[in-house]
Parts: structure tokens; C-alpha cells; sequence
């Protein structure tokens, strides 16, 4: 029985970690945050019917997993090792731009042929215009 109130413990501690870890609505696709949640669930949910032999281990492996990301929410390799060059704030603009879900949408939808690699991206107005030109010459 102290096992389980253990687990539950360490479950509640780790979501409640992951609740306070930075989140870009931009990126919502790619959130750390939610990668970090559903593989917290998904491994307790793999191993809740694991022996009871099992269990001291696991708690281990858990408080150790913890311990990790409280280490890195709290910046402790940054003020280790603390960074000379910053980043010019115009690319960081420009990468969260870049990197935001519907500039990432917009990239999927393009085609990625050996065709576009030729003549460059087009847009599917580019693409009816050289269909026709193609069907003229002939």
C-alpha cells in the first residue's frame, strides 16, 4: 500500500513539473511540454502491471526522471555553463516565425519534388501556369 501512495506521489509530482514548464501557443504542435506529459502517461499506463518486485525500481527510475527535469526547469546547466554570445533578437523573431505551426502548415502543403528543387518553390498558381505552357508547346 506504501508503494502505491508512492506512485501516485511521484506521478502528481512529474505532472505537476511538466505544468510548469514554458509552452509557445505558436508551436502548440511541437510543445515540450505536451511531448513531456504524454510520455509521463504513457509510462505509467506500460507499466501498471508491473510485479511487485518491479516496483522499488521503477519508483527509482521515477524519482530519478523527476529530479532531471527539475533540473532543467530550473536553469541549473545554464548557470553552469552561461552563454557569451546571445542570439541578435531580429532572428529570434524570425526563427519563432519560421518555426510557428501555421508557417510549418504552409511548408507541408508545398510540393517537394525533383521539379520544385529546379524552378524553386511554387505556388499551385505557378504549377496550373507551367501545365498549361508544357500543353501549348506540345
Amino acid at each position: 500500500m506504501a508503494e502505491k501512495k508512492q506512485v501516485i506521489q511521484l506521478y502528481r509530482a512529474l505532472l505537476k513539473v511538466t505544468k510548469k514548464w514554458h509552452y509557445d501557443p505558436t508551436r502548440a504542435d511541437r510543445s515540450i511540454r505536451d511531448h513531456i506529459t504524454s510520455q509521463i502517461h504513457r509510462q505509467f499506463r506500460d507499466n501498471i502491471s508491473a510485479s511487485s518486485s518491479q516496483v522499488p525500481t521503477l519508483i527509482e527510475h521515477g524519482k530519478n526522471e523527476l529530479a532531471a527535469l527539475k533540473q532543467l526547469q530550473s536553469n541549473y546547466f545554464d548557470l553552469m555553463y552561461p552563454i557569451t554570445t546571445r542570439i541578435v533578437p531580429e532572428l529570434t523573431q524570425k526563427s519563432k516565425v519560421l518555426l510557428s505551426d501555421v508557417s510549418q502548415s504552409k511548408i507541408k502543403k508545398r510540393k517537394w519534388g525533383l521539379a520544385d528543387k529546379i524552378w524553386g518553390f511554387t505556388d499551385s498558381k505557378d504549377d496550373d501556369v507551367l501545365v498549361s505552357k508544357n500543353k501549348s508547346d506540345q
